[in-house]
Parts: structure tokens; C-alpha cells; sequence
């Protein structure tokens, strides 16, 4: 779960949550963009195959420049 609460109007907005997991053989990849504190979250990607965890930063990086939003180590879960 990420450590980031996005109720929080003192944190930068817009801004992405991202849940990076496995299926066994590749990372997949979830990604909500929240537009403002305490909206609801917009989903970007459902379980987008990114195959390495340095194609699923470089998927982050992209998000960050397509949407302008912020994304901190905070608001990325990894699950094993």
C-alpha cells in the first residue's frame, strides 16, 4: 500500500499511484492518476505487462510527462 495520502491538499497534485506486482514470468504494472486531494482516482493502466522492473520505471517516467503529475518512491507499492 503507498505511504502517500492523497487526501493531503499539502502534497503536489496531479499525482500517480502506481502498484508494480508479478504474475510469476513479468512485472505488471496498475496506475491511477488523482487529479486533486481527495478526488477519486482516475485509472490509467490495468495490469500493463512492463516484462522488467527498469521498463516499469521508464512507464512511470512517461506517465509523469503525459499527465504532469508527481510520482515519489512513496506513492509506488511492489509487491513480490
Amino acid at each position: 500500500m503507498p505511504k502517500t495520502d492523497y487526501s493531503d491538499a499539502g502534497i503536489k497534485f496531479p499525482r500517480l499511484q502506481v502498484r508494480i506486482f508479478s504474475d510469476g514470468k513479468t512485472q505488471l504494472v496498475d496506475t491511477w492518476l488523482w487529479k486533486q486531494a481527495g478526488d477519486q482516482r482516475h485509472q490509467i493502466t490495468s495490469s500493463q505487462r512492463a516484462d522488467s522492473m527498469d521498463y516499469a520505471r521508464r512507464l512511470i517516467g512517461e506517465f509523469k510527462i503525459t499527465y504532469g503529475a508527481e510520482c515519489d518512491p512513496d506513492d509506488i507499492d511492489v509487491e513480490n
